[in-house]
């Protein structure tokens, strides 16, 4: 059933409801970890685990940062209480440490702004660009405030378009959003090739001489990693957060009026948990299974070209041809270094990346990555292959390196690359053959093959190249606020726990890859329904309501948008506009009649979910 919150249409992807597991335990080498904390590395605030606190927030991310941050701002000392951060792995190894270092509102939705006014209504789509503006907004100041050093720049970003069709839609977007809201849509310029100044905007300005128009407007980038290290860093040193990394959360329980959450390194007792978990949030949350799912996304460090080197690009792009929904995205890091901070090539991806592990990357789309730049930006010149290096004399724009281990695992990859590796994990240095190792010729093809180390023409030199897994949400919203409880008919309906009630227990999470425009501004309001819910007052109140105001309502985490409002209604579906070619209706009424006998929600261990992830991968 719709929620009567929303309008006639709901936007719903085919999206896959298996549970999401854990996060891998080795995950590939972002460029963005170069540099890590030493106070936060492997960080664990007291050797053992609290019996009890007032807070537990799981996940260390941006979304679990700034939740810590809004709710000490928001909360009296007593209210928040003792909080305890638990993360699987080491401080914000998951997504916001693999991004593409964007900080980026879309002030016309990247082009889908007619479709979400169709799902949602022109009110809803105008309140969620406002909040990514805000979200910006909120990112620049803590930033000035605290003077964080996280290469944060205030830079023009450019939707590049190569394909007329897309750039069609894109202006009539543009007309759409200027109709209901004409002082958004003066925050951006479209620039076309169909007169001269707007070819030499492409050309000299864009350094994209081959597109056929884009959209220009403002933006941030900035070094992910460094943002959270600043919160974290604050948080455990100054205001009272007891952080433990590579402690997985296993299970959790309601227990009288608390919540236990057993991890593997024990259990602890909590008045309220925020699951800022992102991708595996369906793995400790199995109501939301099948409405956040996890894709991954690829990333590489890229040498630039000596022209890109000599006069680096003056904006952030994304970058779109044909299809919308799978653009490559793009910034450059400062002088000296350059890199050009590229990630994308999803279509070259199995399952067009809906998988759940980041210990390995895809041979197809680094070879794409690495070879992408050239086509976009056909003017420039001095790639690798240019002037194939000596040992004296290194081609224009690439560095010596006087690392043995870095010049091997190079070499290594050339030949994994040539061998027909799969995958190729660019952590541990070593080539992943998901299928040819356990194939019979897999000694004689890997012989066989020659071993090349000559770059493909106009490829960029990786100097890093990793995978991260983003939660994406089947309704393109968020989730934020109280997690919904599952009744016993739903959790028959469905196969999963029951959890009646939910009192304590929320989620942040789903962001599709877009957390950098959306996280700040959802912890911002997070922490003030913490703040209602312990005063007494209705944790939805002023959103839910006929005012509307600066929070998204679609964003909040109500029962009927994930299939679990009232039980009599259920066979009431809305009308769904389906995406990605799906034919049919997504089926996710997975009927198992086995009553559970308690409310304990087991999430499993790392060995057990590296199998199943193993098994699962498409």
């Amino acid at each position: 059933m719709a929620s009567h919150n929303t309008p006639e249409f709901t936007i719903l992807h085919d999206s896959p409801t298996d549970d999401p597991g854990v996060p891998c335990p080795a995950s590939t080498a972002s460029f963005w970890h170069s540099e890590p904390s030493a106070f936060l590395h492997s960080h664990r605030t007291t050797p053992t685990l609290p019996a009890a606190v007032k807070t537990v927030i799981i996940g260390s991310g941006i979304a679990g940062s700034m939740t810590f941050h809004h709710l000490h701002n928001t909360l009296t000392q007593y209210q928040l209480g003792p909080t305890l951060m638990l993360e699987a792995r080491n401080t914000c190894y998951g997504a916001t440490g693999r991004n593409g270092g964007h900080c980026r509102p879309s002030p016309y939705q990247n082009g889908f702004f007619e479709e979400y006014c169709a799902a949602w209504g022109p009110s809803e789509t105008l309140t969620r660009i406002r909040f990514e503006l805000l979200n910006l907004q909120l990112v620049r100041e803590y930033v000035r405030r605290y003077q964080v050093d996280c290469e944060f720049v205030e830079i023009p970003t450019a939707d590049v378009y190569y394909e007329k069709p897309a750039l069609e839609i894109a202006r009539k977007n543009l007309a759409a959003v200027h109709k209901f809201a004409p002082e958004i849509a003066r925050k951006c310029r479209l620039v076309t090739d169909e007169a001269e100044e707007g070819r030499r905007e492409l050309r000299d300005v864009l350094r994209t001489p081959t597109a056929k128009g884009a959209v220009v407007f403002e933006a941030a980038k900035l070094w992910p990693y460094k943002l959270v290290e600043a919160i974290l860093e604050r948080a455990v040193k100054e205001q009272g957060l007891n952080l433990q990394t590579e402690t997985l959360v296993e299970a959790i329980r309601r227990k009288r009026n608390r919540w236990e959450v057993q991890t593997s390194r024990g259990t602890v007792l909590a008045e309220r948990v925020i699951v800022a978990a992102n991708a595996h949030t369906g793995h400790i949350l199995p109501q939301f299974r099948g409405w956040i799912y996890p894709v991954r996304g690829q990333m590489s460090a890229l040498t630039p070209p000596t022209t890109l080197l000599t006069k680096p690009l003056t904006h952030t792009y994304i970058l779109i041809r044909d299809d919308r929904r799978k653009s490559d995205y793009l910034i450059q890091r400062p002088q000296p270094s350059c890199q050009l901070m590229l990630g994308g090539g999803r279509q070259h991806e199995d399952a067009e990346g809906v998988l759940m592990n980041d210990d390995n990357i895809s041979l197809n789309v680094a070879k794409y990555l690495r070879t992408a730049i050239s086509g976009y930006f056909a003017n420039e010149i001095g790639y690798l292959s240019d002037n194939v290096p000596t040992k004296s004399s290194p081609a224009p724009g690439t560095r010596k390196s006087s690392d043995l281990r870095e010049s091997f695992i190079e070499r290594f990859r050339n030949l994994a690359v040539s061998a027909g590796h799969d995958a190729w994990d660019a952590a541990e240095g070593a080539g992943m053959y998901s299928q040819l190792a356990a194939s019979q010729d897999f000694h004689h093809r890997r012989l066989s093959q020659p071993s090349f180390t000559i770059p493909l023409p106009n490829e960029c030199h990786a100097e890093y190249e990793w995978s991260g897994v983003m939660g994406f949400s089947r309704d393109e919203k968020p989730f934020v606020g109280r997690v919904p409880a599952v009744s016993s008919y739903h959790a028959r309906r469905l196969g999963i726990p029951e959890m009646q009630d939910t009192e304590g227990l929320w989620v942040i999470a789903g962001f599709e890859g877009h957390g950098m425009a959306l996280t700040t501004g959802s912890a911002k309001k997070l922490a003030e329904m913490v703040k209602t819910d312990v005063e007494g007052g209705r944790w939805d109140e002023g959103v839910k309501g006929v005012q509307q105001e600066w929070f998204p309502r679609g964003f909040m985490s109500t029962p009927e948008r994930i299939g679990l409002g009232d039980e009599q209604l259920d066979d009431e579906d809305p009308e769904v506009i389906l995406l990605d070619g799906a034919d049919g209706e997504p089926d996710l009424d997975k009927s198992n009649d086995k009553v559970q006998e308690d409310e304990w929600v087991v999430v499993g261990t790392y060995e057990e979910e590296a199998g199943t992830a193993k098994r699962n991968k498409a």
